[in-house]
């Protein structure tokens, strides 16, 4: 190869590997330093007349990366605030504020992410005014005036030729009577113009959780901001319903409900009217941990037991039998446990003898998700007058029981044996304890 394109390659290779570099800055300032988000107000316009005292509803979209709140402030003051249920690229809400002052204010709306970056705010102008309208004076007038009709003038006479014989004189005209004019009307009084009364004072409110989504076990807070409020109550998962809060300013440790989804309610008693405010809260389960195990046998009775087959002598002369438990968790060995007839002579106890005893393992440690295995087996060691021994040991019996996971195993439980040989015994007591 040339050196030309030794060359030629080579800057090939460094402009590829500047332009990967650029884009692993590229992407990695965009996660780690996203920029502020964006909202808008969609509703109502500016200059938008409002009357005092009415429920003004604000309808806002913030855009940006992990938007988690919006808030409302009129005239710099925070009236309501939204929370998203998960950070959100977009996020829309209505937020609420009851009119009050009478003239402009200055509206705006602020969107924060998950980093706690502000928006620069959206603003709008509200006008507030009164709710009374004014009475205007009207004359009414008395039911005998109606419409005045007016008079026809009287025709004019036609005049007639004279006869030709002497006239006869005419009778002379009637004089007219004159009409009497109707009365004036008297105006109506009109009525005073009612005093507005102030309308009973609102109630801003926020409620908000931190953190919002935690890990199973741990606790997290509830804060609140309201005014003017008569009384607040607090309802929710590991709190209770309608629990008596204080304010305006308060908090709650909360812990630790279940894994899930929560909502927490906080029910504000306003002059103005009541309302609830809403937080979501996200529970994940947490995962396995290392736990200390203990297992306790206690009330070992048997029934049934061949005394005579299982150790009297060949010879027919009695014999001496030591009986005792072997306990295995997860199929481990524990101790050994005397039984029913330690080291006695068989000849003088009866079928179905009982012992009761305490007695439990050594402590053991184990993953909490995992399966509990419980085994016991009891056993025979037979001895014989006259003859070597001991004789092997002899298996009578054995019970088994298994939890999935070792948590489910915890609490008080009871132990049968098989019967596989033809006998049985019974633990009425086995106590898993975890620690």
């Amino acid at each position: 190869m040339s050196t030309q394109w030794k060359w030629v390659i080579g800057i090939v290779s460094v402009i590829v590997v500047f332009a990967l570099l650029a884009c692993v800055i590229f992407l990695g300032w965009r996660n780690f330093f996203p920029g502020k988000p964006s909202v808008v107000i969609i509703a109502p316009p500016s200059n938008y007349q409002v009357l005092e005292g009415d429920g003004v509803t604000v309808e806002a979209r913030a855009t940006g990366r992990s938007i988690v709140r919006l808030e409302l402030l009129v005239d710099d003051g925070l009236m309501d605030t939204a929370s998203s249920p998960s950070p959100q690229d977009t996020f829309s809400a209505a937020l609420m504020w009851q009119a009050s002052g009478i003239g402009r204010h200055t509206v705006e709306v602020r969107a924060y992410d998950a980093k706690g970056q502000a928006s620069e705010p959206a603003a709008i102008i509200l006008v507030v005014a009164t709710g009374v309208a004014e009475v205007s004076p009207t004359v009414t007038l008395g039911p005998s005036f109606g419409t005045a009709t007016p008079t026809t003038p009287p025709p004019t006479a036609t005049p007639t030729s004279p006869p030709a014989a002497t006239a006869t004189p005419t009778s002379p005209p009637a004089t007219a009577t004159p009409t009497t004019p109707p009365p004036t009307a008297t105006p109506t009084p009109i009525p005073p113009t009612p005093t507005p009364t102030s309308p009973p004072p609102s109630c801003p409110a926020t409620f908000a959780a931190s953190p919002d989504t935690v890990t199973q076990g741990s606790p997290f807070d509830l804060n609140w901001h309201v005014e003017n409020a008569t009384a607040l109550h607090l309802s929710g998962p590991a709190v209770g319903d309608d629990v008596p809060v204080t304010g305006p300013d308060g908090s709650m440790t909360v812990c630790c409900p279940a894994a899930g989804t929560h909502t927490y309610t906080l029910h504000v008693s306003c002059p103005a009217g009541d309302f609830d405010k809403h937080v979501t809260v996200t529970v994940n389960p947490a995962g396995p941990t290392a736990v200390t195990v203990r297992v306790r046998l206690k009330d070992v009775y048997w029934e049934n037991v061949p005394i005579e087959e299982k150790c009297s002598a060949a010879s027919g002369g009695p014999g001496w039998c030591r009986m005792f438990f072997r306990v295995y968790v997860n199929g481990l060995p524990m101790k050994e446990l005397p039984g029913a007839y330690p080291t006695s002579s068989w000849s003088v106890h009866a079928d179905g003898e009982s012992s009761s005893f305490n007695w439990e393992t050594d402590p053991f440690n184990m993953m909490s998700d995992q399966p509990l295995e419980i085994k016991v087996e009891a056993l025979v060691n037979r001895y014989y007058y006259g003859a070597p021994g001991p004789f092997a040991v002899l298996l009578m019996d054995r019970a088994t029981v298994t939890y999935a996971p070792v948590t489910a195993g915890e609490g008080d439980h009871e132990l049968w044996g098989s019967g596989e040989w033809g006998w049985r015994f019974r633990i009425n007591l086995v106590r898993v304890t975890i620690d």
